[in-house]
């Protein structure tokens, strides 16, 4: 059956294909080699398109070229549905790079020209997230109290709020010691700084810790048969310590946190 299907997919019209391609549910569900030849079968048959430069960039195996790509489709074809995924994809490179100015850029401008889009809610929200890792607290917590406010049916609804509730101000700034952080095998509670659907968006953010000598680690876990990665920081006996020591981290860092149960 899955031949069948993969033969009768090359004999329709490469119009046809581009209108029908879903690539975000193929990348998760279809093996890479395959994917890689649907995305070229429509590459070569729309040359020139904003699907071919688009789906390029989604195989482009450097991302540097992926970048250019991506900004050729925004400048090129600024009004097609395909700029805004580029901007959406734009946002998350340099996000991941730690250019939240940058990335912040282009999650504004996905909301001011594609008010329809159904990347506005993530757009809304790390535009927001690009506040709090730039360190503006204040800004941050104010764009995630609209977020939940205008987004109430969104996936990300928990994650901001969660992240509002972590926003509080405090009365004044704290150093961490890696020591601070060491593994204790009897501990019950971690720190959890961030949740990634892409491993190598969480190893990114792993390494902005790692490179500070604090000892953040990733952890894989599956959540409706899909992986999500985890990345914690430290060990704790209760609650109450690793409180203080995420908010430390977030006033130092301006990194928002969560304290969890080490299962």
């Amino acid at each position: 059956m899955r031949s069948f299907f993969f033969a009768l997919l090359f004999v329709i019209s490469a119009h046809a294909q581009v209108g029908s391609f879903d690539y975000e549910n193929e990348l998760q569900n279809t093996n890479t080699p395959e994917f890689r030849k649907k995305i070229e079968y429509i590459i070569r048959n729309n040359p020139g398109t904003v699907e071919a430069i688009f789906f390029g960039a989604i195989i482009e195996t450097n991302a540097e070229n992926s970048i250019v790509a991506y900004n050729k489709v925004v400048e090129k074809f600024p009004r097609s549905d395909f700029a805004a995924k580029s901007l959406f994809k734009l946002g998350q490179y340099n996000y991941s790079k730690g250019l939240y100015v940058s990335a912040r850029e282009s999650f504004l401008k996905l909301l001011n020209d594609f008010p329809d889009s159904p990347l506005f809610a993530k757009s809304a929200y790390f535009a927001a997230s690009c506040l709090c890792a730039s360190k503006k607290i204040n800004e941050c917590s104010d764009e995630l109290k609209r977020f939940i406010s205008e987004h109430d049916d969104s996936e990300l609804l928990n994650l901001a709020q969660l992240d509002y509730e972590e926003l509080r101000p405090g009365p004044q700034q704290f150093t961490v010691s890696p020591k601070e952080l060491r593994f204790d095998k009897n501990a019950k509670f971690t720190l959890q700084m961030g949740v990634f659907t892409k491993p190598n968006n969480a190893m990114n953010y792993r390494n902005f810790f790692t490179k500070l000598n604090l000892p953040a680690v990733i952890r894989k876990r599956k959540m409706r048969n899909k992986p999500i990665y985890f990345v914690l920081i430290g060990s704790f006996q209760d609650k109450n310590t690793a409180e203080k020591m995420g908010e430390k981290l977030r006033h130092q860092h301006g990194k928002p946190y969560r304290v969890v149960k080490i299962k």
